[in-house]
């Protein structure tokens, strides 16, 4: 998946390419919540359309084939875990690795509406079932306990899935099964974002483990500054995607 990250879309990789929306989305929330003398000059919408060109959809199908090859590697891989148990942390690794593969599969979909969108279209999880994104982030919330940097790197994934979903529906607003799903997707991050902050207090006291109550052994400080600020920018993407501001 290394490789899909590192395909050029339209000048830049695609990693950067996805932390840009990210950012031109939140950009674009706080400047109609106050408005400045003029009107922003970048939104979602209009770098879509520097994007829709012939030669980024090419590249956004190369890194779809990348991303494909990390799928199939993936399924051995549940293989394995199937036949022969493993820890925790080889779980929510795994959980982490199929969450990162269905953001980067959606991402690099974003342009071909003749398609259903992977993972989420209503083909896929139809009626008000949930995603397979939304199942791997209730089952790494379900065992995660000390690991709260897998956490917040899962929920950072899930929040570039959004992005891309948020981004699909301008394109396409009236694809079916889609304005539920970024829904549904939305109070799932909410749920999630405080499942997160829970598993960080619980992890700063020793969790359950521990009786006395005794301070675990202090979070690196790169940890506690990555989950703080992807905790706020997860927020502000739905409150902005609830608001269904563009």
């Amino acid at each position: 998946m290394r490789r899909a990250l590192e395909v050029m879309v339209g000048g830049i990789n695609l990693d950067k390419v996805i932390r840009d929306f990210r950012a031109c989305l939140l950009r674009t929330v706080n400047e109609q919540r106050q408005p400045g003398p003029t009107p922003p000059s970048q939104t979602p919408r209009k770098k879509l359309a520097a994007m829709n060109r012939p030669m980024c959809h090419t590249a956004l199908w190369t890194a779809r084939s990348l991303v494909d090859e990390a799928v199939q590697f993936l399924e051995r891989a549940d293989s394995t875990f199937a036949r022969r148990r493993r820890n925790c942390a080889w779980t929510t690794w795994f959980f982490h690795r199929r969450l990162r593969s269905i953001t980067l599969s959606v991402w690099s979909s974003i342009f071909a509406l003749d398609r259903p969108l992977p993972y989420l279209s209503v083909e896929e999880c139809p009626g008000q079932s949930d995603t397979l994104a939304d199942q791997l982030v209730d089952q790494a919330i379900r065992l995660i306990r000390f690991d709260v940097y897998r956490l917040a790197m899962m929920l950072n994934d899930y929040v570039d899935c959004l992005v891309a979903l948020r981004c699909r529906r301008i394109l396409c607003p009236d694809e079916a099964g889609l304005a539920g799903c970024e829904r549904r997707m939305a109070k799932k991050l909410n749920d999630a974002l405080a499942a997160l902050q829970e598993a960080t207090s619980k992890r700063n006291l020793g969790g359950s483990r521990n009786t006395s109550q005794e301070k675990a052994a202090e979070l690196d400080k790169y940890v506690v500054t990555f989950i703080t600020s992807m905790s706020s920018e997860a927020a502000q993407v739905e409150r902005a995607v609830q608001l269904c501001v563009v």
